[in-house]
């Protein structure tokens, strides 16, 4: 992650999945995390790792679009998928 920024986000209903690109000397990886934004009162937005049961169901759809647009981005540069990484 040596740019420390996303090359892809997904939001939807306070679910934030982020796609992160690594280059290595043979070749490139991909990798995603996922965070659940929260309010308190009396100090604002918050960020947490941790999911509630009500939020399964949209993380899985939502981490499913992202293995799709990793898919599409190995197409674009290879012609071909590979899941090598």
């Amino acid at each position: 992650m040596a740019n420390n920024r996303p090359i892809h986000s997904i939001k939807s209903c306070g679910l934030d999945v982020a796609i992160w690109e690594n280059n290595f000397k043979d070749g490139t990886s991909y990798s995603v995390t996922i965070q659940r934004s929260y309010k308190v009162e009396s100090e604002g937005w918050k960020q947490t790792g941790f999911l509630r049961k009500t939020d399964l169901l949209l993380a899985a759809r939502l981490i499913e679009q992202a293995f799709d647009y990793i898919n599409g981005i190995k197409v674009d540069k290879a012609g071909t998928t590979n899941d090598e990484f």
